[in-house]
């Protein structure tokens, strides 16, 4: 009799959850801290919903960030609930829910080696 740890099975929901998300993900350029000097950014998976409320984020598009000196292209997008997510609100969530997101990103490469 073989036995499922309650990680394998955390870990195996996890992967099946995100994998059946991953079409409600979007993989975006952000700034990785708030003076990036016109090139430190990060690329990360995110559930596409407004973490302020729940609702769909709006469609991704090419902006600049500006940190005072330097400017940098980054995604940017606009919430038709009109909640604004700045940032560095998205470097919060990203930081604390790091072990979930990387399952995003395993799910959408998955994704992309089965297309």
């Amino acid at each position: 009799m073989t036995t499922i740890s309650n990680q394998e099975t955390s870990d195996k929901f996890n992967q099946d959850l995100c994998f059946s998300i991953a079409t409600q993900v979007k993989q975006v350029t952000i700034p990785a801290v708030a003076e990036h000097g016109g090139f430190h950014h990060m690329t990360v998976a995110l559930p596409w919903v407004c973490i302020h409320c729940g609702s769909q984020r709006g469609e991704v598009r090419q902006g600049m960030s500006f940190d005072g000196s330097r400017r940098m292209q980054v995604d940017m997008w606009d919430n038709p609930c009109g909640h604004v997510e700045k940032y560095a609100d998205v470097r919060v969530f990203v930081a604390k829910y790091r072990d979930q997101l990387k399952h995003l990103q395993q799910a959408i490469a998955g994704q992309k080696e089965v297309s």
